[in-house]
Protein backbone atom coordinates (compact mmCIF):
# COMPACT_ATOMS: atom_id res chain seq x y z
CA UNK A 1 0.00 0.00 0.00
CA UNK A 2 1.03 3.19 -0.90
CA UNK A 3 1.10 6.72 1.31
CA UNK A 4 0.99 9.89 -0.13
CA UNK A 5 3.51 12.42 0.78
CA UNK A 6 1.09 15.07 0.95
CA UNK A 7 -1.79 13.59 2.78
CA UNK A 8 -0.07 11.10 4.48
CA UNK A 9 -3.42 8.93 3.46
CA UNK A 10 -3.00 5.63 2.37
CA UNK A 11 -3.62 5.03 -1.20
CA UNK A 12 -5.25 1.71 -1.83
CA UNK A 13 -3.85 -0.29 -4.82
CA UNK A 14 -6.31 -0.79 -7.87
CA UNK A 15 -6.12 -4.77 -6.85
CA UNK A 16 -7.28 -3.71 -3.68
CA UNK A 17 -9.66 -1.10 -4.45
CA UNK A 18 -11.04 -4.18 -6.34
CA UNK A 19 -11.44 -6.52 -3.83
CA UNK A 20 -12.98 -4.22 -1.43
CA UNK A 21 -15.64 -3.56 -4.08
CA UNK A 22 -15.87 -7.39 -4.93
CA UNK A 23 -16.39 -7.86 -0.82
CA UNK A 24 -18.96 -5.05 -0.79
CA UNK A 25 -20.83 -6.36 -3.73
CA UNK A 26 -21.02 -10.01 -2.13
CA UNK A 27 -22.33 -8.70 1.41
CA UNK A 28 -24.99 -6.84 -0.18
CA UNK A 29 -26.04 -9.79 -2.41
CA UNK A 30 -26.33 -11.75 0.37
CA UNK A 31 -28.45 -9.32 2.30
CA UNK A 32 -30.88 -8.94 -0.61
CA UNK A 33 -31.15 -11.42 -3.28
CA UNK A 34 -29.36 -14.50 -1.85
CA UNK A 35 -30.97 -13.90 2.30
CA UNK A 36 -30.13 -16.64 4.91
CA UNK A 37 -33.80 -18.17 5.04
CA UNK A 38 -34.23 -19.40 1.35
CA UNK A 39 -37.97 -20.30 2.34
CA UNK A 40 -38.48 -16.61 2.37
CA UNK A 41 -36.75 -15.57 -0.45
CA UNK A 42 -39.08 -14.05 -3.68
CA UNK A 43 -36.13 -13.26 -6.02
CA UNK A 44 -35.90 -14.58 -8.88
CA UNK A 45 -33.15 -16.08 -10.31
CA UNK A 46 -32.84 -13.80 -13.32
CA UNK A 47 -33.36 -10.78 -10.95
CA UNK A 48 -30.24 -8.74 -11.28
CA UNK A 49 -28.32 -8.48 -8.08
CA UNK A 50 -25.69 -5.99 -6.99
CA UNK A 51 -23.02 -7.25 -8.90
CA UNK A 52 -25.64 -6.51 -11.96
CA UNK A 53 -26.69 -3.47 -10.43
CA UNK A 54 -22.97 -2.22 -10.21
CA UNK A 55 -22.52 -2.68 -13.94
CA UNK A 56 -24.88 -1.54 -15.45
CA UNK A 57 -24.84 1.98 -12.80
CA UNK A 58 -20.77 2.15 -13.88
CA UNK A 59 -21.73 1.76 -17.39
CA UNK A 60 -19.29 -1.25 -17.86
CA UNK A 61 -20.33 -3.70 -20.16
CA UNK A 62 -21.00 -7.40 -18.55
CA UNK A 63 -17.95 -8.92 -19.31
CA UNK A 64 -16.41 -7.15 -17.03
CA UNK A 65 -18.64 -8.32 -14.16
CA UNK A 66 -16.51 -8.47 -11.05
CA UNK A 67 -18.38 -11.34 -10.12
CA UNK A 68 -16.18 -14.78 -10.21
CA UNK A 69 -17.45 -16.13 -13.86
CA UNK A 70 -18.13 -19.76 -12.39
CA UNK A 71 -21.18 -18.00 -10.49
CA UNK A 72 -22.65 -16.20 -13.35
CA UNK A 73 -21.63 -14.83 -17.21
CA UNK A 74 -24.11 -13.27 -19.03
CA UNK A 75 -26.98 -11.76 -17.41
CA UNK A 76 -27.05 -15.22 -15.20
CA UNK A 77 -27.00 -17.25 -18.56
CA UNK A 78 -24.00 -18.98 -17.67
CA UNK A 79 -22.12 -20.00 -14.57
CA UNK A 80 -24.14 -21.63 -11.71
CA UNK A 81 -27.14 -19.46 -11.46
CA UNK A 82 -27.15 -20.37 -15.46
CA UNK A 83 -27.22 -23.91 -14.45
CA UNK A 84 -29.75 -23.20 -12.17
CA UNK A 85 -31.74 -21.17 -14.49
CA UNK A 86 -31.12 -23.81 -16.92
CA UNK A 87 -33.04 -26.85 -14.74
CA UNK A 88 -35.93 -24.46 -13.13
CA UNK A 89 -36.80 -21.50 -15.25
CA UNK A 90 -36.82 -18.52 -13.80
CA UNK A 91 -38.66 -19.24 -10.60
CA UNK A 92 -38.26 -17.74 -7.48
CA UNK A 93 -35.20 -18.66 -5.60
CA UNK A 94 -37.33 -20.32 -2.75
CA UNK A 95 -38.41 -22.84 -5.04
CA UNK A 96 -34.71 -23.85 -6.04
CA UNK A 97 -32.73 -26.87 -4.93
CA UNK A 98 -31.36 -26.28 -1.66
CA UNK A 99 -28.20 -27.21 -2.32
CA UNK A 100 -27.37 -25.33 -5.35
CA UNK A 101 -28.80 -22.52 -3.27
CA UNK A 102 -26.71 -22.63 -0.73
CA UNK A 103 -24.07 -23.43 -3.11
CA UNK A 104 -24.48 -19.55 -4.26
CA UNK A 105 -24.14 -18.53 -0.40
CA UNK A 106 -21.21 -20.34 0.36
CA UNK A 107 -19.42 -18.82 -2.52
CA UNK A 108 -20.93 -15.39 -1.71
CA UNK A 109 -19.85 -15.10 2.02
CA UNK A 110 -16.20 -16.32 0.87
CA UNK A 111 -16.20 -13.59 -1.57
CA UNK A 112 -17.30 -11.10 1.58
CA UNK A 113 -14.74 -12.54 4.07
CA UNK A 114 -12.17 -13.54 1.58
CA UNK A 115 -12.16 -11.43 -1.19
CA UNK A 116 -12.40 -14.73 -3.24
CA UNK A 117 -13.81 -18.66 -3.44
CA UNK A 118 -11.80 -21.25 -1.95
CA UNK A 119 -11.29 -24.41 -3.88
CA UNK A 120 -13.54 -26.47 -2.17
CA UNK A 121 -17.24 -24.82 -3.64
CA UNK A 122 -15.54 -24.06 -6.86
CA UNK A 123 -15.05 -27.69 -7.43
CA UNK A 124 -18.36 -28.81 -5.80
CA UNK A 125 -19.64 -26.07 -8.60
CA UNK A 126 -17.43 -27.39 -10.96
CA UNK A 127 -18.60 -31.28 -10.12
CA UNK A 128 -22.66 -30.11 -10.15
CA UNK A 129 -22.04 -28.51 -13.43
CA UNK A 130 -20.59 -31.86 -15.18
CA UNK A 131 -22.89 -33.86 -13.89
CA UNK A 132 -25.65 -31.78 -15.22
CA UNK A 133 -24.19 -31.84 -18.13
CA UNK A 134 -24.10 -35.35 -18.22
CA UNK A 135 -27.54 -35.95 -17.68
CA UNK A 136 -28.72 -33.60 -20.33
CA UNK A 137 -26.87 -36.28 -22.57
CA UNK A 138 -28.09 -39.11 -21.29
Amino acid sequence: MLISKKSNKKIRSSKEKNVLILRHLAKAALDSKWIEDQSKNTNKILSPCEFCDYVKSNEIDCSECKIPKILCRDDGYKGLIGLIYVKYGNITLKNIGRDEYYLVRQSLMEIFKEGEISINPIQKIKDLINSEILSYRI
